[in-house]
């Protein structure tokens, strides 16, 4: 325990120096930024920056939820707000806006790092109440394998399934090119789409079933990188034709980042700096694909006419809006900080908004009248007391775990949230240290994983539409195709050490 405080301890003050170089470079340039604001921001960084630190450091696996959330967590808590004020980032088509939202800005983020703090309390404490209960008594514990005649039916059924649906839904739509223009219909306020979460969540699976095919057939042989990589551009480019074509960027952001996560778990450990460069990647994806959620298949006739992408490029969503609006929350909590402080806010949800996204999994056309999910708050917290309900306006944005709580239960449900994500990271981080090399739910923890930072990001109701829309045919897949075996010890034996070394969770780390 002494070992892990002293590396946590460095790593903290490597986190604050780093987030304090960064943020006085960016006021030497940008005068706005010398304001109080910028204190709590780089405590921000220093608390979540300490993850992200031990990731870069090799203390943390690669698909560790410590690391991955640190490293969201470093952009959205410290580098997105600076961001804001350098470009005077604002919110379109937003009434009432404040006229300097540094100090909004720095509220805001005084409440964040009280919740990165219980965060990180509850995270280790639930972690060691885990661990230390498994140690002390002898039980029961299961292991999953994958019955290799019983999966690879299964694994034809779901994949047969899924594309005879995928092909179905462009024939009905006219093809590829009349489903790119339904699209662009929906661009201008025909929705389409509507009705067909289901549908979709069953066509749009065969990238990620394919995978999982691929990773048994080539598990324990000698497959080359360039191998590999051939297989994941190739499932990549199925993604985007299956998922990205309907304007979803997270479609293929979230079925990329799974199928990543299948190959370097269950086949093949990525190098860390292929991680780093991916990022890069990401970026340049989510710009350039912005054009076509804007543009739609318009985009393809100015191409064909110009022959060069400058000429639509303008269409695509600035590096502000990506990096601040798509990447972070604090434009949106600092504007609901805003209202609740000058009693703006019409009426706090009460829990209802997490109720309504429970009652998702039930359809429509089984309850037309489930309760209002987050967006009835959000709505009339934009545009007024009754905006939502008059059914003139709908707001799209999200506010990610801590702006909903807020919505919720004021400012103190910043807190309670920031518990429960500690808790399940921690339950989570315990369960990977379960799971043996060839355990069939690693198919299924990238996916996890996922949820977790998704929690940080999004709302419940987009949490439970991942969920179901995501793991519907995959996790039904690895279940049936499973066997459960029960065995008698203690869960952390020396069967599982090399396990444990495998995913970087072992000694103090697991903590």
């Amino acid at each position: 325990m002494a070992r892990q405080s002293a590396g946590d301890a460095s790593s903290t003050l490597i986190a604050a120096f780093l987030s304090a170089v960064v943020a006085l470079s960016f006021m030497s340039a940008q005068h706005q930024l010398i304001h109080w604001f910028i204190v709590p921001i780089i405590l921000c960084g220093a608390i979540i920056g300490t993850d992200l630190v031990e990731w870069l450091r090799g203390r943390l696996g690669l698909f560790d939820p410590n690391g991955l959330i640190g490293l969201l967590g470093y952009h959205f808590f410290f580098l997105a707000p600076i961001l804001m004020v350098s470009w005077n980032y604002r919110m379109m088509y937003l009434p009432d806006q404040p006229e300097d939202y540094r100090a909004w800005l720095g509220g805001m983020a005084m409440m964040n790092c009280a919740g990165l703090l219980t965060y990180r309390w509850v995270r280790k404490k639930v972690a060691l109440r885990i661990l230390r209960s498994q140690a002390r008594k002898l039980h029961t514990y299961h292991v999953w394998k994958i019955e290799p005649k019983r999966f690879w039916v299964f694994l034809s059924l779901s994949t047969l399934v899924s594309c005879v649906t995928q092909a179905w839904i462009f024939v009905s739509f006219g093809g590829i090119r009349g489903y790119m223009n339904t699209y662009t219909d929906w661009l201008s306020g025909q929705d389409l789409f509507h009705g067909s979460a289901l549908v979709f969540a069953i066509a749009e699976s065969s990238p990620i079933l394919l995978v999982i095919g691929v990773a048994v057939w080539a598990r324990g042989k000698q497959k080359t990188w360039i191998t590999l990589s051939i297989l994941v551009c190739l499932l990549a480019m199925l993604e985007f034709i299956v998922g990205g074509l309907r304007g979803s960027r997270s479609n293929v952001i979230w079925s990329l980042f799974w199928i990543a996560g299948i190959v370097h778990l269950y086949v093949r450990r990525f190098p860390r700096i292929l991680a780093l460069a991916a990022l890069c990647v990401l970026y340049g994806f989510v710009s350039l694909y912005a054009a076509y959620k804007q543009n739609g298949s318009i985009l393809f006739d100015k191409l064909a006419i110009s022959g060069d992408y400058s000429a639509v490029s303008d269409t695509a969503e600035s590096p502000a809006t990506v990096l601040v609006g798509d990447f972070s929350r604090c434009d949106v909590q600092a504007y609901l900080f805003y209202k609740i402080f000058t009693q703006q806010l019409p009426s706090y949800a009460l829990g209802q908004s997490y109720l309504g996204a429970l009652t998702m999994i039930v359809p429509n056309v089984l309850w037309q009248d489930r309760p209002s999910t987050i967006v009835k708050w959000t709505t009339n917290a934009e545009y007024g007391t009754g905006a939502y309900e008059s059914g003139s306006l709908q707001s799209s944005r999200v506010y990610g775990i801590a702006g909903e709580a807020m919505l919720n239960f004021g400012p103190a449900g910043l807190l309670f949230a920031y518990a429960v994500l500690g808790a399940a990271v921690a339950a989570v981080r315990v369960f990977m240290r379960k799971l043996q090399s060839d355990d069939s739910r690693l198919f299924i923890l990238p996916f996890i994983i996922n949820f977790l930072f998704l929690l940080l990001l999004n709302d419940s109701d987009n949490g439970v539409f991942y969920l179901i829309k995501y793991g519907l045919m995959p996790v039904s897949l690895i279940i049936l195709s499973s066997s459960h075996l029960k065995l008698q010890g203690r869960s952390y034996g020396n069967s599982q050490r090399s396990s444990t070394r495998y995913y970087g969770l072992s000694g103090s780390r697991a903590l």
